[in-house]
């Protein structure tokens, strides 16, 4: 599985630093940079997360674009307190003497790299917004809903993992673990909930209402090919929730395995500034990168 391949070729890598990123991801030419540099400006740090920004094909109505600025302004709040949340395996990287072997059936490595050293080494984690990237999203809906069932899958597996983070002596790192991510994992269930007991609350005026806007809203989701905007956003976050249960139910049977074939995605579109291909096995110092005599670079 990956993790297994990531676990040797961190052992392999000889600089201080390793820089981590997808094979269908685009760097800005700095953003090695600004990773290596941000790591030096914070002592503390045992990993910074730079800034991916998707470009989505028409069938998805940008609504994944929408939903990852979003959490590129949590990430941003989170930052001040050093209390990121994982990383997107598009862009970040890390202080290789504080890596720890991630477990070979390990599903969601970008999440556990960082929130393991943080656990295990201690250090925090920083947000780079000056270190960009660019990617673009699956090309339609169904391809998303499948990788959020392996996302899903590889949440759970995590939060077995690290839930010490979310013990109260873990302060703001707790905090923003609960409510940032526990929360929204929690989505699909507390959805199903609401729905079920909808369903006994049907003599009260108000809840055969609340009943019939749950109705039109997933229904909404199903003719977004009719109804644009608002249809794709709420297929949108069907497709969402309903990759995170099933992901859940997945891991639970012991289903999901730590590896799998990649969402099919269409061309990745740049914008105007020039951008820089980082393939997945570069190793050694990048070009442009901030030299140092206490960190040198490797991906």
């Amino acid at each position: 599985g990956k993790a297994s391949v990531l676990n040797d070729l961190v052992e392999r890598a000889r600089g201080d630093v390793v820089v981590l990123t997808d094979a269908n991801t685009f760097f800005h030419p700095d953003a090695v940079r600004a990773l290596v540099t941000a790591l030096w400006r914070h002592p503390t740090a045992c990993a910074v997360v730079g800034r991916l920004d998707l470009r989505s094909p028409v069938a998805t109505g940008n609504l994944d674009g929408t939903y990852w600025r979003y959490e590129t302004w949590i990430k941003t709040l989170e930052s001040h307190f050093g209390a990121v949340l994982g990383a997107n395996g598009a862009i970040y990287a890390f202080d290789r003497a504080r890596y720890r072997r991630l477990p070979a059936a390990a599903i969601v490595d970008d999440f556990l790299v960082p929130m393991l050293m943080r656990l295990h080494a201690g250090g925090e984690i920083f947000f780079v917004p000056e270190a960009r990237a660019y990617e673009t999203s699956p090309a339609q809906v169904r391809h998303e809903l499948r990788r959020r069932v392996r996302i899903g899958a590889g949440d759970l597996q995590a939060l077995l993992w690290t839930w010490r983070l979310l013990l109260p002596d873990k302060g703001l790192v707790a905090f923003s673990y609960f409510s940032h991510k526990v929360l929204r994992w929690l989505g699909p269930w507390l959805m199903l909930t609401g729905f079920a007991a909808n369903l006994f609350l049907l003599g009260s005026p108000f809840f055969r209402w609340l009943f019939a806007a749950q109705l039109g809203f997933y229904g909404l989701g199903a003719l977004a090919p009719v109804v644009r905007l608002a249809a794709s956003a709420a297929r949108y976050f069907i497709a969402l929730n309903v990759g995170l249960g099933f992901g859940f139910l997945r891991f639970v049977l012991g289903l999901q395995r730590p590896f799998w074939s990649t969402a099919p995605r269409g061309d990745v579109m740049t914008g105007t500034g020039p951008v820089e291909r980082r393939p997945s096995g570069f190793v050694g110092r990048p070009t442009g990168a901030a030299p140092s005599s206490r960190r040198d670079a490797a991906a």
